[in-house]
């Protein structure tokens, strides 16, 4: 099935989101590795940087990793930015992410593994309750490659501001009682807003 590649970077001193030279190399690497990438900058923390990018398969972006053309088509980037993390979500044909809002959330939700029924019996609404707010389409899915014992699911919806997303938050927080009760399933939770770099 196809994947979703969410890649984490750090931003080395003195590049910024802004260099000129970021951008240009970013776009090699997408051109030579035919992945549809989108590079985003992270409201939250300037120093970061997030790549989303389409593979045919998980085992497809494992090849490439461990092939000898890695390092060289990588290698570009390698004084600009640091790698932090990356995971994988699969990307169904009628998934939808929401690539024309000013600002993505990209939330990762970790799971208590007692919990797991429990939050899948309440994902639908909470998707459903994302969707009607930010009018954006929402993808949620769960993280192919997690660790065993360490379930997380991965929500990604689109906003007009990072603002915008902490209030409805908190109004569903505390107005919905459902949406409200999944923060009991969880170990724990990292929201990202990202704004399009190109």
């Amino acid at each position: 099935m196809p994947t979703l590649e969410l890649t984490s970077l750090s931003l080395l001193p003195p590049t910024t989101a802004t260099t000129p030279t970021l951008l240009p190399v970013l776009r090699t690497v997408r051109t030579a590795l035919q992945t549809n990438s989108h590079f985003y900058t992270c409201l939250d923390d300037p120093s970061k940087l997030y790549i989303l990018g389409h593979w045919a398969s998980l085992s497809a972006h494992q090849d490439f990793l461990s092939s000898s053309s890695a390092a060289s088509i990588l290698e570009p980037q390698e004084d600009l930015l640091e790698f932090n993390w990356g995971i994988h979500i699969p990307l169904s044909p009628s998934a939808q992410l929401p690539l024309s809002a000013p600002v993505i959330a990209l939330t990762r939700l970790f799971i208590q593994p007692a919990r797991v029924a429990e939050f899948v019996a309440k994902l639908p609404h909470v998707v459903d309750v994302l969707a009607a707010a930010s009018r954006y389409p929402v993808l949620a899915a769960w993280r192919e490659d997690a660790e065993e014992g360490r379930p997380e699911c991965v929500v990604i919806s689109g906003w007009e501001s990072p603002e915008g997303h902490t209030e409805f938050t908190v109004r569903a927080i505390g107005e919905d009682v459902e949406y409200a009760s999944v923060q009991k399933c969880l170990t724990g939770l990292e929201v990202r807003h990202l704004r399009d770099l190109e």
